[in-house]
């Protein structure tokens, strides 16, 4: 499975790699910290998302959503009760991972969507 891991905050980031070395290691995994590398991601599809609600230069998760153009599962990750964050989720049927989130919290949405897209005969 393909996952896509965005934040703002190097700490964040380095959580994520922390995780998808240890716990991830048979998905490929790749781990965003600056808006401006979403250019990137284009041309590359995702099974599944991790985005900071709330990034540097007023963009949002939602930017993020909007630019990967296909079908992903999504999970988003916030510090606050944004009522933008939590009108778009409910809307849209995002899941929102409150920060600080526990490394069983994203490994168990992982293994959630790998069962939905390659469920076990």
């Amino acid at each position: 499975m393909r996952i896509l891991f965005i934040d703002d905050s190097l700490p964040v980031c380095e959580e994520y790699r922390a995780i998808a070395n240890v716990h991830l290691a048979e998905h490929e995994c790749e781990i965003l910290i600056d808006f401006e590398d979403l250019k990137c991601l284009e041309d590359k599809r995702f099974d599944l998302a991790f985005i900071d609600w709330a990034l540097e230069n007023g963009k949002t998760g939602l930017d993020v959503i909007e630019l990967i153009d296909c079908p992903v599962n999504v999970f988003v990750t916030g510090g606050w009760a944004d009522p933008d964050l939590m009108g778009y989720s409910e809307t849209h049927g995002i899941e929102v991972i409150p920060k600080p989130f526990h490394v069983d919290q994203i490994v168990s949405k992982v293994q959630e969507v790998s069962h939905w897209k390659f469920p076990r005969l």
